[in-house]
């Protein structure tokens, strides 16, 4: 795994407490930060911070609005 490259807000930070785990395999970080950070690399991919369609859209926006209105009507 790699550190970020993008111009971002929070890539120093991302890049600071990613620093033990840069070169290592998926398989050898804890699962949890392994998943953060695998989010985190989804946000570069399709140009989160980026100006352009990608700008702050959350690629799995759709599917959350979908699961929460679902989850919300269960409970009524």
């Amino acid at each position: 795994m790699s550190e970020l490259h993008e111009d971002a807000p929070d890539r120093a930070f991302w890049n600071a407490v990613s620093a033990a785990h840069i070169g290592r395999s998926w398989l050898d970080v804890h699962w949890y930060w392994g998943e953060a950070f695998f989010y985190r690399r989804l946000l570069e991919a399709t140009e989160y911070f980026q100006p352009g369609p990608g700008r702050h859209v959350d690629p799995f926006g759709p599917k959350k609005a979908t699961d929460w209105r679902r989850t919300r009507r269960l409970k009524r």
